[in-house]
């Protein structure tokens, strides 16, 4: 079973990949509004989209990943 320390640098790691990601995606929408085409719409930015709460099925843990043992 991982322990806290381990879940607490998986969280971190997750929340730093979601944060790389919509700098990524913002980078590209930008880049897509400047493009000289008038064929793609243009996007609502994603922040302002509302979500829908979680359920609660959608909060439980994945198993973990296996991993080697660390030194």
């Amino acid at each position: 079973m991982p322990t806290v320390k381990q879940l607490q640098a998986e969280l971190a790691a997750a929340k730093a990949e979601i944060n790389r990601l919509q700098q990524q995606n913002a980078s590209l929408l930008e880049r897509l509004a400047q493009s000289p085409s008038t064929t793609v719409p243009k996007r609502v930015p994603i922040a302002t989209v509302p979500h829908p709460p979680a359920s609660p099925s959608s909060l439980q843990l994945k198993p973990p990943t296996k991993r080697p043992p660390p030194p």
